[in-house]
C-alpha cells in the first residue's frame, strides 16, 4: 500500500496518517478480494433489500448494478474504527453506493474478511 500523499494528509490534519497501526488497519481490508460465496450472499441481501428487479440509479434511470469485487474502507478517524464497505456500482454511468458490510451480513464487525 503506498504512503498518504500531501492531499491524504491536507484532508485529514489530525491524524498521523504515517501510523503504521493505522495502515495495517485499513491495508487488511482494503485489499480484501470478495470470494464468490461473499459475492452470492451480497446479491441475496441486496435483492432482499431493494428488492427484483432493483431500483434506478438515482443519476441515469437504468438499474444494472455490479457487486465490487474488493472489499473498501471507511476509516473512522475520531473513533479509530474501520468499517468495511462493499461498492455496487452503476453499470451505465459508474455511480457507486456503498453497502455497510457487517450490516449485510457479510463480515463481523470491525472484522477483516480472511
Amino acid at each position: 500500500m503506498a504512503g498518504p500523499t500531501e492531499n491524504d494528509q491536507a484532508l485529514h490534519p489530525d491524524v498521523d496518517l504515517t501510523d503504521e497501526r493505522w495502515r495495517e488497519r485499513v491495508r487488511a481490508v482494503w485489499f480484501a478480494e470478495v470470494p464468490p460465496d461473499m459475492a452470492e450472499r451480497a446479491v441475496q441481501w441486496i435483492t432482499e433489500k431493494w428488492g427484483d428487479p432493483p431500483p434506478a440509479c438515482p443519476f441515469c434511470g437504468t438499474n444494472s448494478w455490479a457487486v465490487g469485487e474488493r472489499l473498501v474502507v471507511e476509516q473512522g478517524w475520531a473513533t479509530d474504527s474501520v468499517r468495511p464497505m462493499l461498492p455496487i456500482t452503476c453499470d451505465n454511468c459508474g455511480h457507486i453506493v456503498h453497502i455497510a458490510a457487517p450490516k449485510a451480513g457479510l463480515v463481523g464487525p470491525q472484522e477483516p474478511p480472511q
